[in-house]
């Protein structure tokens, strides 16, 4: 387990909001790795607390509306089995794992 990996553990994961702050979610960068990843936060949060479109929003600096379209996107690229969606989340999957949703 490398030195980062047991930091994660003892802090019981990693914070949503840092994770945002990290790779700028939160920015209005319509660069596609940016998009795709933040679209992924907002589809992991709808389904992994209890907070609304409007919350999940305003964590990335959204419109609900935004948010809802995000998640049918992340839907959509699931199921049509996306070969650039899979390359990005291959490549955040570590730090998106280790997000602890119920802080």
């Amino acid at each position: 387990m490398s030195e980062i990996e047991s930091w994660i553990e003892r802090q019981g994961g990693l914070d949503v909001t840092w994770f945002i702050d990290k790779y700028k979610l939160k920015s209005n960068s319509r660069k596609r790795e940016l998009v795709t990843l933040r679209s992924e936060i907002c589809t992991q949060l709808r389904h992994k607390t209890m907070l609304t479109f409007s919350q999940i929003g305003q964590l990335v600096n959204r419109h609900h509306a935004n948010v809802i379209h995000s998640c049918e996107v992340i839907k959509t690229y699931r199921r049509t089995k996306d070969a650039y969606y899979k390359e990005v989340i291959e490549k955040y999957t570590d730090e998106l794992n280790a997000i602890n949703y119920e802080r």
